[in-house]
């Protein structure tokens, strides 16, 4: 009984000492290294730029739509969400095609894309671009464009007018727009007597000088008046009359190298000032790579297109050499001295330079 008193005594003891050398470890051992704070989350932009930027088209398939997505998600990418652009299709915000350009420079929008006509109406040398038979040969390379190579020579003056109007101009596009017609409009004679759509000063005075009959048709009624014949033609190009489906109601394609459509990228001036330097590099880099990918889509994809008409039944005509000469005489003769004159020494500069190619 004693004995075993004395080996629970001494066990005690033992598991005392046990446990103080294990509290004494504990103490003397180096404390672990505390778990790694987790990374902070990026700040947000102290302040959000927004811009709106109000199309000129409303259908998303349109290259015009989804190529101003693609700038805006570049801006905003490469701005870090410092800068955001709101694409808003035609009639957001109800205006129209020809008042973009103004509600722009009064600060009503950021960015828009306005036509080069509707432009014209305030500044005459915007229709520059479009001034009839320009441009002999319509190259589907990118890097034969003639139009393409002229505006980018004439991007300063362009924008030198455009300070005046209280705009900068991120850079443009055109449209190799030709002739449709119910008829076989293939000699400068064959235009006398046609009832032709016009749209703007320039097709207007094109069709007068070459003795075709102007008849005032809104677009959305287009169809209607080819159909039932109160419009026997219309300036455009193979993209229109493919998804407006005129081939429906016209037969004939006739490439007529009439008019560079334009189209122009144009910033309220305050709104372009107001950018630090980065994001205005960056807007221009967008603006670019934008303005590139839309002379492809449109200008180029244009010959393209034209097959596509063909293989519903258009039939798309060549123009011979001879015919074209005998159209761009008179056009030398009677719209480009009109138009000079209006246009000033700003119009008569750009010119020079549309001319050269």
């Amino acid at each position: 009984m004693k004995r075993r008193r004395i080996i629970t005594i001494l066990g005690s003891i033992c598991l005392v000492m046990v446990l103080a050398a294990l509290t004494f470890i504990a103490a003397c051992a180096p404390a672990p290294a505390p778990a790694p704070a987790p990374a902070p989350a990026p700040a947000p932009p102290s302040e959000v730029i927004v811009w709106r930027h109000q199309l000129y088209v409303k259908t998303v398939a349109n290259p015009e739509f989804f190529l101003a997505e693609e700038f805006a998600d570049e801006v905003f990418k490469r701005s870090n969400g410092r800068m955001q652009i709101d694409i808003l299709p035609a009639g957001t915000l109800g205006y129209s095609g020809f008042e973009l350009a103004r509600v722009t420079a009064q600060g009503a929008l950021e960015i828009a894309t306005a036509s080069g006509a509707h432009i014209a109406s305030d500044q005459p040398a915007f229709d520059a671009m479009d001034q009839p038979f320009q441009f002999e040969t319509w190259s589907s390379e990118y890097g034969k464009i003639e139009p393409r190579l002229a505006a980018e020579e004439a991007l300063p003056i362009y924008n030198k007018i455009a300070d005046k109007m209280n705009l900068v101009i991120l850079g443009s596009f055109a449209f190799p727009d030709q002739l449709i017609s119910t008829k076989k409009v293939d000699t400068v004679e064959k235009w006398k007597g046609l009832n032709l759509r016009t749209w703007g000063a320039v097709v207007s005075k094109t069709a007068e000088a070459l003795g075709a009959t102007t008849v005032t048709v809104p677009f959305s009624e287009a169809y209607t008046a080819f159909a039932t014949g109160v419009a026997e033609g219309n300036v455009g190009n193979a993209r229109s009359t493919r998804d407006n489906k005129f081939y429906e109601v016209v037969d004939y394609y006739l490439r007529w190298p009439l008019i560079a459509y334009s189209k122009f990228y144009v910033v309220n001036k305050q709104a372009w000032n107001a950018l630090p330097p980065d994001l205005q590099d960056i807007v221009t880099d967008a603006a670019n790579t934008m303005v590139r990918r839309m002379w492809e889509e449109e200008w180029m994809a244009e010959f393209d297109m034209q097959q596509e008409l063909a293989a519903k039944g258009m039939q798309v005509v060549e123009i011979s050499p001879e015919e074209i000469a005998k159209a761009k005489a008179i056009i030398e003769a009677k719209v480009w001295p009109e138009w000079l004159e209006r246009a000033g020494d700003d119009g008569q500069a750009l010119f020079d330079i549309f001319r050269k190619y």
